[in-house]
Parts: structure tokens; C-alpha cells; sequence
């Protein structure tokens, strides 16, 4: 139980405010959920039939602190919405298990592929957010690749609107040390 011995009693670092009383276990409460981040307790003075407080277990100083985790929450969230449709991991393609690990498998490293390129050549780029946006503006090209003279050219239109984007993106990419 929480406050009652756990590690995470020692998160609490307002004693003076009730709900980190409540989490240490100094005030009596019903807990109905008892978790690492959260505890779900009933309320002493229900304005419902059935109403529950769920609080966290570290201590939040304002609203903005708390939007701030609900966000972190958020990433991973995010995460997973592009795992399941911005590489096709919402549906699997066979009724055999090895066909959907491998799919699995082909997916995630897809998935992670993605994400690095982002992150390590188009750290600007806030408006990426999502890795179905990524691969349309900037993976899936409409160019053309000639080779002359042993060497290949990407000719890209004049007027794509990604055109610089895509330059500041392969020139980071390029830039980055070979792995040892």
C-alpha cells in the first residue's frame, strides 16, 4: 500500500498539502487503485453516488505542471498512433503467427527508421509530427535519379515546397560521424 512502506512514499514533498497527505497514507482514505504514478481513492464528501479522485503520486505545484506530464503522456501516445497507422501495424496480414512477428518486427524498425531520420536530420521541423507526414513530404520523392559520368544526381522539381527541407535534412544526415 501506499505510504505504508512503498518506495515511492518518499515522493512526497508537501506535507502541508492534503492529497500528498493522502499518498504518504498520514490521512485516511479508501484507495481503490494503488499505483506507481496514481492513486484512486473515494472521496469523503462525494457530490455523486460514486465519485473518485485520482491523483498523482508526486506532488504537482500548478495546473501548468500537470499539463506539462498529461504532454509526456502524450508523446507516447503519439508513438503509438504512428506505429499503428503510419506503418501499418493496425491490421496484420496472416492468420500465422511467424508472418505477423515478422510484420511486427518490419514494421518497428520501419517505425524507429523514421523516427532517427526525423530526429537526427530535421530537428526544426516541429510540424512533422507524425511519421505518415514525415514520409510524405520527405521520403516519398518526386524526383528523378540520373547517373552520368559515375555519378548519380537526384533531380528534384523546381517548385516541390519541400525542396529545401529535404536539402537541410540530407545535408544534416550526411553530415553525421560514420558509426565505429
Amino acid at each position: 500500500m501506499l505510504g505504508r512502506g512503498l518506495p515511492h512514499g518518499a515522493m512526497v514533498t508537501q506535507p502541508e498539502c492534503l492529497f500528498c497527505r493522502i499518498v504518504a497514507g498520514d490521512e485516511p482514505a479508501e484507495y481503490l487503485v494503488e499505483r506507481d504514478d496514481i492513486v484512486v481513492f473515494k472521496d469523503k464528501f462525494p457530490r455523486a453516488p460514486v465519485h473518485y479522485l485520482v491523483v498523482p503520486t508526486s506532488h504537482l505545484d500548478s495546473a501548468h505542471d500537470l499539463d506539462a506530464d498529461h504532454r509526456a503522456h502524450a508523446v507516447v501516445e503519439l508513438a503509438i498512433r504512428d506505429l499503428k497507422h503510419g506503418t501499418g501495424l493496425n491490421h496484420c496480414p496472416s492468420g500465422s503467427f511467424n508472418a505477423n512477428a515478422a510484420w511486427l518486427l518490419a514494421t518497428t524498425l520501419a517505425h524507429n527508421l523514421t523516427r532517427w531520420t526525423q530526429v537526427l536530420g530535421a530537428p526544426q521541423a516541429t510540424s512533422l509530427i507524425n511519421a505518415k507526414t514525415f514520409r510524405r513530404r520527405l521520403l516519398t520523392i518526386p524526383g528523378r535519379l540520373t547517373r552520368s559520368a559515375r555519378r548519380w544526381t537526384l533531380h528534384l522539381p523546381s517548385r516541390w515546397p519541400w525542396q529545401h527541407v529535404f536539402e537541410d535534412t540530407l545535408g544534416r544526415l550526411r553530415a553525421l560521424p560514420a558509426p565505429m
